[in-house]
């Protein structure tokens, strides 16, 4: 058992200041003086210090805290616990999900601040979360996406090798006055690094705000260089508020129907992509709430696109309201 150091308090007479010490009295635990008797005799006040009379106090703290009793009867070291043996008895339980089913969603704009400067750069408070929820679930989900995936480009290159350029004088109504982004490979090889390092999956964001010009760089060059690290692709993101915040120039009247075709020529443009080996990983519709999901369903959205889409995804957000 270790031994702690009782709180002390030294009672010095006045002759400490002018006169050799005579004698120190140590309280310990419970009043108990421990040691007693002189210490210091015809030592010279000047040459006697505070840490002098803790060293010596020290040297003869025989104190030693006694552990208490074990309980008795012990507790039980294992136990067993009922559980329903069909699933007829659990109406509401889901399928079977891996360890790493929960995961972490970035704001695409925000990747600099959180993940890295660059993908020599990677932040190691970031590093350590993943490496600390991967030890305990195998691996981490990561999607990186959001409003700023919808306006979204990669480049060849920007001015003095940055990764990610933000062009605030570009109005294309963006939600939450959220800037143009403009991005390098430098911004994929960032989550090939940290999966180089940490077992990291990624979700990624291709834009859809203009379906007559279809910007699939990113899936692209994400297959080509964090290959099987990527998840899937989610195309889209909140296409039920397209129209209410007038998105690409869709009109207040934008419905399922449109989002429905739209999603068609983005789903033509990725299978006759030969960049893009992915085909089916989609990850879609990604509503946010002001349509219902089976308002997709009901117009044949899944069974139109069912072979292309991985993942079928909702964006719910917590009110604190």
């Amino acid at each position: 058992m270790r031994n702690f150091l009782p709180l002390v308090f030294l009672l010095l007479s006045s002759s400490i200041l002018g006169q050799n010490v005579r004698a120190v009295t140590v309280y310990g635990l419970g009043g108990v003086e421990n040691p007693t008797g002189t210490f210091g005799s015809g030592i010279p006040a000047a040459t006697v210090s505070g840490s002098d009379f803790i060293a010596a106090y020290n040297a003869y703290n025989n104190v030693t805290l006694t552990p208490p009793a074990l309980p008795n009867p012990m507790p039980a070291t294992s136990f067993s616990i009922a559980l329903p043996n069909q699933a007829a008895n659990m109406p509401k339980l889901s399928i079977p999900h891996k360890g790493d089913f929960f995961g972490f969603s970035i704001e695409m704009s925000v990747v600099q601040q959180v993940i890295g400067k660059n993908a020599s750069f990677l932040q190691p408070t970031f590093l350590n979360l993943l490496a600390t929820v991967a030890d305990r679930a195998g691996s981490v989900r990561v999607r990186i996406g959001g409003n700023t995936q919808e306006i979204a480009t990669l480049v060849a290159s920007l001015p003095e090798n940055a990764m990610i350029a933000k062009d605030h004088s570009v109005d294309d109504n963006a939600p939450t006055q959220t800037p143009t982004l403009d991005l390098t490979d430098e911004f994929l090889y960032l989550f090939a690094n940290v999966s180089s390092l940490v077992n990291a999956k990624w979700y990624l964001g291709i834009p859809m705000n203009d379906t007559s010009h279809l910007r699939l760089q990113i899936a692209e060059h994400a297959d080509a260089i964090l290959g099987s690290n990527v998840l899937g692709y989610q195309v889209g993101n909140e296409p039920d508020l397209y129209g209410q915040h007038g998105l690409g120039g869709r009109p207040k009247t934008y419905n399922q129907t449109d989002y429905f075709n739209e999603f068609g020529t983005m789903v033509n443009g990725i299978n006759n992509d030969p960049q893009i080996a992915s085909k089916n990983k989609i990850v879609a519709p990604s509503l946010q709430g002001t349509w219902t999901p089976e308002s997709l369903w009901d117009i044949g959205y899944l069974n139109t696109y069912s072979s292309f889409l991985d993942v079928i995804s909702v964006e719910q957000y917590v009110s604190f309201l």
